[in-house]
């Protein structure tokens, strides 16, 4: 999964969000993969 911040993300927010995402990862490759990337914000 690749999150794309619409804004530069504090340290806590960026934690928060790659969290959220490895579960949500997690859950769409039915625990398959959890890898989760943050790309640059725009």
């Amino acid at each position: 999964m690749t999150v794309t911040p619409l804004r530069r993300f504090s340290r806590a927010d960026r934690t928060a969000v790659a969290e959220q995402g490895r579960s949500l990862a997690s859950f769409l490759s039915d625990d398959d993969s959890d890898r989760v990337r943050i790309a640059a914000s725009r």
